[in-house]
């Protein structure tokens, strides 16, 4: 879900930036759903991904084939 939100309101400033552009409105509300959502969603944490040690590589690449 955070994902899709994300794009829409991607799509949704793109949208109002080309409005403002050709003066077609004032303001960009979708720089305000940015705030509250950044409001309201967790804050992604991300842990480091972990190397395979070597020796343990032969095996998923013969599966890959």
């Amino acid at each position: 879900m955070p994902e899709t939100l994300r794009r829409i309101r991607q799509r949704l400033e793109s949208l109002f930036e080309d409005a403002q552009f050709h003066e077609r409105c004032t303001g960009n509300p979708a720089a305000a759903v940015r705030r509250k959502l950044r409001e309201q969603l967790p804050s992604r944490a991300r842990e480091p991904l972990k190397a395979l040690p070597c020796r343990e590589a032969p095996a998923p690449m013969a599966g890959l084939r």
